[in-house]
């Protein structure tokens, strides 16, 4: 209620997001918090950039669209999430034991690059200068790709996904890297669920506010998406509240729940 009175709502009500202070219970992660107030009109809930979780969203987050009579929403809704989409095919191809590898090496690859950058600007120049080959095998451009092959063992840098293997430098590497990581869980979240008849595919009402390259945010648009995008309310939370509700006092879920 606090939150609500000053126009904000938690927008990620669920068990986990609930702590105990000794006697005293309080609300962590407000990531997916929003205003309702004048000034945020033109703000919308389900940005792909605010974490939220989809098993405990509103009914009125989440569309139905006929496949026989209107699959041109479907197709829209996918060209929409394209670029995330592909990106999360790229993950796909390689396996959990690559990515964990992956992630790990590339952390591994930045800290040799800082350590050498590190130095390269704190040495006096002398001795700067008589170390100049320990900085170049730090800061080697063409090694830390065969790392990485060694490192996964049966799959070599040419093998990764286009998107991977094009990168020149492990700083632009590990960019992308985050990206794909980022973009995979995304469109798990957002990917449409089709019926097991293939009559149907749920959707959830999203949009894409993650900043571009270029540092720009793209604001929501009704047009780009096959539904009306949702505004933030205190109705969202007071849906939230009651799934909690019910899990505390049934002892299970509302909906099937998967990790997230």
């Amino acid at each position: 209620q606090s939150l609500h009175d000053e126009s904000t709502i938690h927008g990620d009500l669920k068990m986990e997001n609930v702590v105990r202070f000794g006697k005293n219970l309080a609300l962590i992660d407000f990531d997916g918090a929003h205003s309702f107030d004048a000034k945020s009109l033109g703000d919308r809930m389900g940005g792909g950039s605010s974490k939220f979780c989809t098993g405990v969203l509103p009914p009125e987050m989440v569309t139905r669209i006929d496949l026989v009579a209107d699959f041109p929403k479907l197709t829209q809704y996918e060209d929409y999430w394209r670029r995330v989409s592909e990106d999360a095919k790229d993950i796909n191809l390689l396996t959990p034991d690559d990515i964990q590898t992956i992630s790990s090496v590339t952390k591994s690859l930045l800290a040799k690059v800082d350590i050498a950058r590190n130095l390269r600007k704190t040495m006096p120049r002398g001795l700067r200068d008589e170390m100049k080959d320990l900085y170049a095998s730090l800061e080697d451009r063409n090694d830390w790709k065969d790392i990485l092959s060694v490192s996964l063992m049966t799959l070599s840098f040419e093998d990764l996904p286009f998107s991977l293997n094009r990168c020149h430098e492990v700083d632009e590497f590990a960019k992308v890297w985050n990206r794909l990581l980022f973009h995979a869980k995304l469109w798990n979240k957002v990917k449409p669920r089709i019926t097991p008849d293939e009559r149907h595919a749920y959707l959830i009402k999203t949009h894409n506010d993650i900043p571009d390259e270029m540092g720009c945010v793209e604001k929501p648009d009704n047009s780009k998406v096959p539904y009306a995008l949702v505004e933030p309310s205190a109705k969202i939370d007071v849906w939230g509240f009651g799934v909690l509700l019910y899990a505390l006092c049934s002892g299970g879920t509302l909906f099937h729940l998967g990790f997230d």
